[in-house]
């Protein structure tokens, strides 16, 4: 399966540009993924934007899914649903608990109704109480050797400030560190799939350091596709048997990766310059 990637776009196209010229009918056809690791947008929270053309863009090109960047978050909700109908493809969050809609959770809690959801992405107020506007984590079952196997994505964004703050207490938002959120859910994903391989990639926008403390306490064969630090890794970092690769940013490179579903860690990557 062939994984194309990016990072830290901040509005630039030229990544995009690339994607449309030379993957877009793979991406069309379902012969190939296109993931980005958040930070897509030029506008922030403190240099709002009506429209976001990257979205539109990316919506085009048919992109799997996206992770949640500090860009792509906002403390207003009514801008997280205006760039929601921006887009036809999930953002993805698995740190991030929207206190108006499910209470002041624990991290063991905040995992516990994450993991009873579907991986399916949320368009419309879901009826198990989590925010419809993110999906904590998305599955994607694609076919092998004539079967399936689960491609589980999760995806991380910066925590914005510490449980019980006032910024919580201003705009209901609570923000879980990846080790206590990312890690109890992916083990438990992959554990529930036993009659059905299962494979994870981290859609991480945490940066390349916090990166490498996730990726010691994540399975092997996990695949962090990172981003945040603008770091160019022209080879993906090993940490035991799990993997990190990100683009640098402003369209610097666009990522791929030729994904071996049997064995991850065999898994090539390389960058293309835009």
């Amino acid at each position: 399966m062939r994984i194309y990637f990016t990072n830290d776009l901040h509005g630039s196209e030229g990544a995009l540009k690339w994607l449309e010229k030379r993957a877009f009918s793979a991406i069309e056809s379902g012969e190939a993924l296109f993931f980005d690791s958040g930070d897509a947008l030029l506008g922030s929270n403190t240099v709002f934007r009506r429209h976001e053309p990257n979205l539109a863009y990316m919506s085009r090109l048919g992109c799997t899914a996206m992770a949640m960047g500090n860009r792509e978050f906002s403390y207003l909700r009514r801008v997280l649903d205006l760039r929601s109908d921006e887009r036809s493809f999930p953002l993805i969050c698995s740190n991030l608990c929207d206190v108006k809609l499910e209470g002041r959770l624990g991290a063991a809690e905040y995992v516990n109704k994450i993991c009873k959801s579907s991986g399916e992405a949320p368009t419309a107020k879901t009826g198990d109480g989590l925010s419809p506007r993110w999906t904590g984590w998305l599955r994607l079952p694609l076919p092998h050797r004539g079967g399936k196997i689960n491609l589980i994505v999760l995806g991380a964004v910066p925590v914005q400030y510490p449980h019980n703050s006032f910024w919580e207490n201003l705009f209901k938002f609570r923000f879980y560190s990846a080790e206590e959120s990312l890690v109890p859910l992916a083990d438990y994903l992959l554990g529930q799939s036993r009659n059905q391989p299962s494979r994870l990639i981290v859609l991480s926008h945490l940066g390349l350091d916090r990166d490498i403390e996730l990726a010691a306490k994540l399975p092997g064969g996990t695949w962090i596709l990172g981003g945040h630090t603008h770091t160019v890794l022209c080879e993906p970092k090993r940490i035991g048997d799990v993997f990190i690769t990100q683009t640098g940013a402003h369209s610097q490179y666009v990522g791929e990766l030729d994904y071996n579903l049997d064995d991850p860690c065999s898994s090539r990557c390389r960058l293309h310059k835009c």
